[in-house]
């Protein structure tokens, strides 16, 4: 076999295999979002996060939508990044929990009532 054909069909199985790969890494499949967009930040202890928490295991929310939930029990780091998250929507006085980020718009939810409306609209 001539090495310039031999080089050719190297080259050309390279970028099918090259353009397969690219179209499969941008297909859009799995849960809106991905887990860095929304960010849920609870306490184990509050009876709001727990209702968000009901309604989210109720509806199976983390199959359609994606984030990341974060305890702020004890965590100085996970608080830390609320405050900043808080900041960055103008809060800072009156920041409670459960307190949702979502960065895709830079907003912020408080309260289980708010939250899980965001959610109920993400979901249908």
């Amino acid at each position: 076999m001539n090495k310039k054909l031999l080089i050719g069909i190297i080259l050309l199985f390279v970028g099918i295999v090259a353009f397969v790969l690219f179209f499969n890494m941008n297909k859009s499949s799995g849960p809106v979002g991905t887990s860095e967009n929304l960010v849920l930040f609870y306490s184990d202890s509050c009876p709001h996060c727990q209702n968000v928490e009901k309604f989210l295991e109720e509806n199976k929310v983390l199959d359609k939508v994606s984030y990341v939930r974060k305890s702020v029990d004890n965590n100085s780091a996970n608080i830390s990044e609320l405050q900043k998250r808080a900041a960055a929507c103008g809060l800072s006085d009156s920041i409670g929990i459960p307190f949702l980020w979502d960065s895709s718009n830079s907003k912020c939810l408080m309260g289980d009532a708010d939250i899980i409306k965001f959610f109920q609209e993400k979901i249908k």
